[in-house]
């Protein structure tokens, strides 16, 4: 059948091509003012100056292997103290209580006891009869001096100023052990912390004194031997103790010591002195720096571990007696590896990121995956190439930035 092309049809046709041909649609050019990108992050030229941003080129080195094994912190026993007393008697007042920073020579409490009265008596009773002694020192030093000159006159015997000098020689020795026990009953009131004062004239005066008048001097004060924190305070107002209990413990938390263990297979890798490094979970992204003090001498036959003790230095009292903790040791050897600053790394919804220098003041969060950890640098096992250069000091200021545009756009 033959198809035949009606005119009207053929002229709707013609219409159509000559309005393809026409000039073509503009199409909307994109908004100026369209964000940025959410990964990246742009400052104000001068922004980077004043947020103090710098940045490092990413490389490669050597990084030692590192042994990583579960500590706990504890306090140092070589500057901790357990306050006692040396007499026994009832505490009649506390001053102090844990948590308190004191220094050497600080009062923490108040003890009465009945060794401190009769001590003050005792030396009350010496003293008097030293001065008894010395008395009749004098007097027979008179007496001596009087048979001395008669018997240079002939007018006194040989065997009387013998007598005299006999009776001398008996009372200095008399004045001298009297000397000593004033002494003694000093230098116990002196270990006790107190004086003497009022010792004469609570004991010897002819009328007494008043009631409690010198109470205040005979308490025995319970006081710090060392500077540090009170750690336990075992005593209230009332409490009765003796020499052998610990009334209160103190300890300078600045060193500490950190225990941990340690599989036997690395026993060879470590010495005493060896730096280490120390995390708590409260800091995570705070590294202690430590040294090995302490290897132990014997085994654990169900651990096959080995006893270690480190000593960490605590500026801002951060750590705490009883923290689990990380301890880490470079044993070195390792293998090449790309590394960036612990300062680049930063957490964003959960992940592990840094930010890239994208050029002038441009800089582009990146995903990363990091392995080991050293005292200053981190291992970057995916996500970034040698040369590429990252935020270093500021890039948390880079996060909030990030993280502030984000909140807007929403």
């Amino acid at each position: 059948m033959k198809i035949g092309w009606e005119p009207g049809f053929i002229l709707v046709i013609c219409l159509l091509s000559a309005h393809c041909t026409g000039p073509p649609v503009p199409i909307p050019e994109p908004d100026a003012e369209s964000p940025a990108p959410v990964d990246l992050v742009v400052l104000d030229p001068s922004g980077v100056q004043l947020g103090g941003i710098e940045v490092a080129e990413v490389e490669t080195a050597i990084i030692p292997e590192i042994l990583s094994v579960a500590g706990r912190v504890g306090v140092n026993e070589n500057q901790t103290v357990r306050v006692g007393t040396i007499v026994d008697g009832r505490i009649s007042r506390v001053l102090r209580n844990v948590g308190d920073r004191v220094k050497k020579g600080d009062r923490l409490a108040d003890l009465a006891s009945p060794e401190v009265d009769d001590t003050r008596a005792q030396y009350a009773k010496a003293h008097t009869e030293l001065e008894h002694c010395r008395a009749e020192l004098a007097y027979r030093e008179r007496l001596k001096d009087r048979a001395e000159r008669l018997y240079d006159l002939k007018a006194g015997s040989l065997v009387e100023l013998q007598a005299a000098e006999a009776e001398v020689h008996q009372y200095e020795i008399k004045a001298k052990i009297a000397q000593t026990e004033v002494g003694r009953l000093e230098e116990r009131l002196e270990h006790l912390g107190l004086t003497v004062e009022g010792a004469l004239e609570e004991y010897t005066e002819e009328h007494g004194v008043k009631s409690g008048e010198y109470k205040e001097l005979e308490s025995v004060p319970v006081v710090a031997p060392g500077e540090g924190t009170i750690l336990e305070r075992n005593v209230s107002q009332g409490t009765v103790v003796g020499s052998l209990d610990d009334l209160f413990v103190i300890s300078d938390l600045t060193m500490l010591w950190v225990h941990a263990e340690v599989p036997e297979t690395y026993l060879a890798a470590l010495g005493v002195g060896q730096k280490a490094s120390v995390v708590v979970e409260a800091y995570p992204d705070k590294i202690f720096p430590s040294r090995l003090a302490y290897i132990g001498h014997v085994l654990n036959p169900a651990t096959r571990t080995i006893q270690v003790r480190c000593e960490t230095g605590n500026a801002g009292l951060l750590l705490r007696p009883e923290m689990y903790a990380t301890v880490s040791f470079e044993l070195g050897g390792g293998a090449e590896s790309v590394f960036v600053p612990r300062e680049s790394i930063q957490n964003v919804d959960g992940k592990t990121v840094v930010f890239v220098h994208d050029g002038g003041s441009q800089f582009r969060m990146r995903e990363v995956q990091v392995g080991r950890t050293s005292e200053s640098r981190i291992i970057i096992e995916a996500g970034l190439t040698v040369g590429e250069k990252v935020a270093t000091e500021g890039s948390f200021l880079l996060k909030s930035e990030m993280l502030k545009g984000q909140l807007a756009e929403e």
